[in-house]
């Protein structure tokens, strides 16, 4: 019984972080700033083999 209830507890606490509307905010915000570095990244590594 023990092994089948812990990773349940396990799953909620990770929904209760996900149920927070600050903590969805935080990781949406993560997720556009590392998605726009890396296209700022990947342009100028284009333009410099484009110079070249």
């Amino acid at each position: 019984m023990k092994s089948e209830y812990l990773p349940e507890a396990q799953n909620d606490r990770i929904f209760s972080f996900l149920g927070d509307p600050d903590g969805i905010l935080i990781i949406a915000y993560v997720i556009i700033f590392v998605v726009l570095i890396t296209l700022i990244v990947l342009m100028i590594r284009k333009k410099r083999k484009g110079d070249k």
